[in-house]
């Protein structure tokens, strides 16, 4: 739960419970209505529960929102006992009570222990959520936990328990500067420190709150505030609290608001920002390291101010534990920060005005060296490349004849049986029509046999006309057969026969090569000396000759095995599939350069391997 998005109203509540005077009976109904909202339940129920068998659980205060619970209600106070048993040994509990109407959300039952000092019996708080997720949920209880001191310092506050500090003398302040110091000084981490030495200070100064900032790139940051686990930097209380804590560290001097009388500080700050967020006192203190301010405390508290004693104490608190907690601030963030850190001071001694022309000298010949000999440069394969088509079709001449129509010319693109040229069918039709005379002529010819009763005769006239029946088929095959049809989407990328109408053809003689526009793979060739780096090639990029400025990517799927010859020597080929939506524009048979990734490498060694090789193989014998 983090604290700083809770509403400013939940947390003046807060704060006034902390110092409530009430009777019992007045500060629990209150206590639990405000866990409820700031948990967002719908109902809370706080019990007050023994670990003795013939105990009861006792219900100190129940709270129900306006929102009618319906069927929820039942299941609730069914859980109620279960979930506050589930709690003497856990710190917290956690059942369904039924499923949410959107998804990945139900309605929940929540408990958390709270501490109750001074007692064997325990303090627990149960709410019901209504469509809440698992997160939500974690959220409930870390909201829960979060304001689990408020009955601890009601009980104090009531039984008369107030700063020790302020009641103590100059040996009891001593003891109280050295625990905390060793108490920081025992932390291993700054973030720790901090909240350790805003906890101890807001319980050991009466404080509602105690706040740590810290001087980063100019700015003062809040590093900590006190019984907060987390906050969001970006609230309107935290950035006006830094700005305060700015106003002191500007100053370097401590600001009290309101100011005593006689005071020079300027605290215009520190009153805009107790106003917003109805304060009644304030004080800074910066914390110095060889006179140099770095961080600010700021104390806020409500009631009488901080006396005399009390802001003595807390400089010399200051003043034990900032070494320390600058210690740990520095070696707080990740090696990286530190590492850059480290150099831009280094950099400062290193760059400063003595020797300047030979101390760059020597950093520009490192950096040099350095990127020289770093394998941080991409090295990569160079080579050719063509646009090929996953299918290509040869559309041949279907039989011996001439050229009548050419519609198809190499770049057209043709739909599925689309005609790219047709062949004359004049001789086929006068074929077609002597072949269907022939075969009414035999048929009837059986039949003048068969009416004769001469069956020898009958038979020989059926044979012709099947004879007939068989040459009348091929030539209306062939005249099906006279126009050449695409036999899939594609594009023309062989055959102009416009300039060949009336030109005979042979039978299987090509005429056109046409192919498929999608799906298309790259075809890559790179030189036989870059084998060895094939197998680390993975993707690489193409440009074509005709739009040199545009690069598309591609990943190799295939190596093939055997070298092939060129004219420039031995290259090795390959496929690859396009990465992402392929242009309109691309066509088989397209070419360019193509580049491969071959990992990392060396500036000096992508520099000098080829000639480095050519030296080995000429001074080799």
């Amino acid at each position: 739960m983090d604290a700083t998005r809770t509403p400013d109203p939940i947390l003046a509540e807060l704060s006034a419970l902390r110092r409530f005077d009430g009777s019992p009976a007045e500060f629990w109904p209150r206590y639990t209505q405000v866990l409820a909202r700031l948990a967002g339940a719908q109902r809370l129920v706080l019990l007050l529960a023994s670990d003795e068998p013939a105990a009861r659980l006792r219900r100190l205060a129940d709270w129900t929102s306006e929102t009618p619970l319906g069927s929820l209600s039942t299941p609730f106070q069914n859980a109620v006992p279960t979930l506050a048993s589930a709690c003497a040994s856990a710190p917290c509990a956690e059942t369904v009570l039924g499923v949410g109407v959107s998804p990945d959300t139900a309605h929940r039952a929540v408990a958390v222990r709270l501490p109750l000092p001074g007692s064997a019996d325990r303090l627990v708080a149960v709410g019901l959520l209504t469509e809440s997720t698992p997160s939500r949920a974690q959220d409930t209880v870390d909201a829960l936990r979060w304001a689990s001191d408020v009955p601890t310092l009601y009980l104090a506050h009531r039984n008369g328990s107030g700063s020790a500090t302020t009641r103590s003398g100059t040996g009891e302040a001593s003891k109280t500067v050295l625990d905390l110091a060793l108490r920081i000084d025992s932390q291993q981490d700054f973030r720790g420190a901090a909240l350790t030495l805003v906890n101890a200070l807001a319980e050991r100064l009466g404080c509602d709150r105690v706040s740590l900032g810290w001087l980063e790139g100019g700015a003062v940051r809040l590093k900590a505030m006190s019984r907060t686990e987390r906050f969001d930097p970006r609230m309107a209380a935290v950035i006006g609290l830094e700005q305060a804590m700015e106003e002191c560290l500007d100053q370097d001097d401590e600001i009290l608001w309101p100011p005593p009388s006689g005071s020079r500080s300027v605290s215009r700050v520190h009153g805009r920002h107790a106003r917003n967020q109805h304060l009644e006192h304030l004080a800074s203190v910066p914390l110095r390291i060889d006179g140099q301010p770095l961080a600010v405390l700021t104390c806020e508290r409500s009631g009488a101010p901080l006396e005399a004693p009390a802001l003595q104490g807390l400089r010399d608190v200051a003043d034990a534990v900032v070494r320390r907690l600058s210690t740990l601030h520095r070696a707080s963030p990740w090696w990286g920060a530190r590492l850059l850190r480290n150099g831009r001071e280094s950099a400062g001694r290193l760059l400063g005005p003595e020797h300047t022309a030979a101390k760059l000298l020597a950093l520009l010949g490192a950096v040099g060296l350095v990127t020289l000999l770093l394998p941080i440069f991409p090295h990569r394969i160079e080579g050719t490349f063509r646009i090929r088509s996953e299918e290509v079709a040869v559309l041949t001449a279907p039989f011996q004849g001439h050229i009548r129509t050419v519609t198809g010319r190499p770049g057209d693109e043709v739909t599925h049986g689309a005609v790219v040229l047709s062949l004359d069918t004049d001789a086929l039709v006068l074929e077609e029509a002597a072949a269907v005379a022939d075969q009414t002529r035999h048929l009837r010819e059986a039949d003048k046999a068969r009416a004769n009763r001469n069956p020898a005769e009958m038979r020989i006239a059926q044979a012709q006309a099947e004879q007939a029946a068989a040459r009348l088929a091929l030539v209306r095959h062939r005249l099906a057969q006279a126009s050449v049809r695409s036999p899939f989407d594609a594009v023309v990328v062989e055959g102009d026969l416009t300039e060949r109408l009336g030109a005979p053809v042979q039978q299987g003689e090509a005429l056109f090569r046409v192919a498929r526009l999608r799906p298309l793979f790259i075809e890559w060739e790179v030189p036989e000396a870059d084998l060895p780096d094939l197998p680390t090639a993975p993707v690489g990029e193409i440009a074509f000759v005709s739009r040199p400025h545009e690069r598309f990517g591609f990943r190799v799927e295939q190596v093939e095995p055997e070298a092939q010859s060129r004219e420039t020597g031995s290259v090795f080929r390959g496929r690859g599939i396009p990465e992402g939506t392929v242009p309109g524009w691309w066509r088989p048979g397209m070419t360019g350069v193509c580049k491969l990734d071959a990992g990392r490498r060396t500036l000096g060694w992508i520099l000098t391997h080829r000639a480095i090789d050519a030296l080995r193989l000429y001074l080799w014998w």
